[in-house]
């Protein structure tokens, strides 16, 4: 048991927005296809990782402190509260009050993170070198709330975080690619590129969500950002996986699973303004997505799996 609280320390923090692209990928299966067990098993597990996440936090606050100190890492920790918005959601169907409960405490819990954040790291100092696209998840990974709030009844709180996200899309992502191309990522932050493909996601499933009048050329021009990053995903694969495995991966987890739903409400949208055509081909193109990202997150875990069982063999061996 000690040596497991011990390991604690070194619970890696992406492995937490990975479990948030697990979760996204499961509801698709769940609302697509009716596969209700991929849905309750994600997030089983998914719970498991969060309570680790949060003794890892209490027991080993130093260590959390340290990596929160670090802005790449620490706007990683957004996945704590994004995580509690997908379970409220997860459980709201059968347990209304508890899943409101959640989801609540989620928006709250990342509008602190947002604060605290923007206050250590934009406030107090700041560095072109440690902003990098995962900075998204921290300001912009509270549009959870409004990708699975549909049933919340809370269209005022709903709409007033879509509008912040559509702002900070606009203000970081436009920084984020300025600075991507100004000054080059290092290596270390490769992966993180796919990120990008996570804002026009979120802010077109949310738009969709909490718009009764969808205005087609906001609803097309967020799609068609969604597809370019999509498009930039698919061009570097080759470049991504050719990297050794590191948590870094975690970043082309979620973006692409978030992307996946939007191209299926994107295609419900087509067909219901009548353009058949285009619907269908928008349909196929998520079922490409879901291939992909199916086989991306799969090897993601599969590898952090595997990095768990080589440290814990490694243990054994120092011990014995």
């Amino acid at each position: 048991m000690k040596v497991l609280t011990q390991k604690l320390a070194g619970l890696p923090v992406p492995l937490l927005p990975t479990m948030v692209g697990a979760i996204t990928l499961s509801n698709v299966y769940y609302n697509a296809f009716g596969f209700a067990w991929v849905m309750h098993l994600t997030n089983v597990a998914a719970m498991l990782i969060w309570l680790l996440a949060v003794v890892k936090i209490v027991i080993h606050f130093d260590t959390f402190r340290k990596e929160y100190g670090n802005p790449a890492l620490g706007a990683l920790y957004g996945a704590v509260s994004m995580l509690l918005m997908l379970f409220g959601a997860y459980l709201h169907p059968l347990f209304p009050e508890l899943g409101k409960g959640l989801w609540l405490v989620g928006i709250l819990l990342h509008s602190v993170h947002i604060l605290v954040f923007t206050y250590m790291h934009v406030v107090k100092s700041r560095s072109w070198d440690t902003f990098v696209p995962t900075w998204l998840v921290a300001y912009l990974g509270i549009l959870v709330s409004v990708s699975v709030g549909g049933e919340m009844n809370a269209p005022l709180l709903t709409s007033a975080i879509l509008y912040y996200g559509i702002a900070m899309y606009i203000v970081v992502g436009s920084l984020l690619v300025y600075r991507i191309f100004a000054k080059p990522l290092a290596p270390v932050f490769l992966h993180s590129k796919c990120i990008l493909l996570a804002p026009p996601s979120l802010c077109f499933v949310g738009y969709l969500t909490v718009t009764e009048n969808v205005n087609p050329t906001v609803a097309y021009l967020l799609y068609v950002l969604l597809l370019s990053s999509f498009l930039y995903f698919l061009k570097n694969i080759p470049v991504f996986f050719s990297a050794p495995f590191t948590p870094g991966f975690s970043g082309l987890t979620f973006p692409n699973a978030i992307a996946i739903v939007a191209s299926l409400q994107m295609s419900g949208y087509l067909e219901l303004i009548e353009n058949a055509a285009l619907s269908q081909f928008v349909r196929e193109v998520a079922g490409i997505q879901i291939y992909i990202t199916t086989t991306v997150i799969a090897f993601v875990l599969y590898r952090f799996i595997k990095m768990f069982v080589n440290s814990l063999e490694k243990e054994k061996v120092i011990a014995g």
